[in-house]
């Protein structure tokens, strides 16, 4: 199967109008299907709609430069259980008698249009699960949280990063079944990635100023809860005074095919 994310099209400065006045944009479509994310099956051409009334998050250049893999907003994880991240939006409809007068039949003749639009809502992503027999996603985290960005281990858990409007900080999160483990603990983060024993590697956000800003390891275990460690960055060349503010920043982080971890550091020397 292929999933097709649909483009609301809200900020594209190419429109125009068509034979009724009415301007032509990507929306149009969501809006008179309610549907911006399409399930194809490639053997047969048959589509159907994954979850009306949902958009799918825009990859956009902060999403690939945090994202350090190959992850999409659409994943599955190892039983074939599809996640998402999407905001909820609702289409507003007009309707009106269009009428003009036929001078054979000397009778006025009005044919009834009708007109469907986006209604312009927050972008307030949420991460939504579709279970392998059912037909209805759930949204799986809290409406106060917007998803940034996330990823899906193979084991099941889901890992993300979202700000919470309460506490006004970027969090990352492993959610394991019903428990919401904290990783980050306050601090965000600039990148973040996995390798093949589900090890979330991170680094910290906020700058060099302290060894707990150097790499950090958390790995979901079978029996509940993670593991974490972390790598003190100093080793990289921090520098030789006792505040510690030269300590390297990892910046970018790859997993290599021969296990190796490589990394981009910014030093503050």
């Amino acid at each position: 199967k292929v999933y097709l994310a649909l483009d609301p099209g809200w900020f594209d400065n190419d429109q125009t109008v068509d034979a009724d006045g009415r301007w032509i944009d990507f929306s149009r479509v969501i809006a008179e299907t309610k549907c911006a994310l399409m399930e194809v099956t490639v053997a047969t051409n048959e589509h159907s709609c994954v979850a009306e009334g949902v958009f799918v998050q825009n990859m956009n250049d902060a999403y690939k430069q945090a994202v350090s893999g190959n992850q999409k907003p659409i994943q599955f994880d190892g039983d074939g259980n599809l996640y998402f991240a999407g905001t909820t939006f609702s289409v507003v409809e007009n309707s009106w008698d269009d009428c003009f007068w036929d001078d054979q039949q000397s009778v006025q003749i009005c044919e009834t249009r009708v007109d469907k639009w986006i209604d312009m809502t927050t972008w307030q992503p949420r991460i939504f699960r579709r279970l392998v027999g059912e037909d209805t996603p759930t949204a799986i985290t809290q409406d106060n949280e917007m998803i940034q960005f996330f990823t899906v281990l193979k084991s099941g858990e889901l890992v993300y990063q979202s700000y919470n409007e309460n506490s006004q900080e970027n969090v990352l999160k492993m959610l394991q079944d019903n428990d919401v483990i904290d990783l980050s603990s306050g601090w965000g983060l600039d990148f973040f990635t996995v390798d093949d024993s589900n090890t979330v590697i991170f680094g910290a956000a906020g700058g060099g100023s302290s060894a707990a800003n150097g790499l950090r390891f958390a790995r979901p275990l079978a029996t509940g809860g993670a593991s974490k460690a972390s790598l003190d960055t100093s080793l990289f060349g921090g520098d030789s005074g006792s505040d510690g503010w030269g300590n390297p920043v990892p910046r970018r982080l790859l997993v290599g095919d021969n296990g190796r971890i490589y990394g981009v550091f910014e030093g503050g020397r």
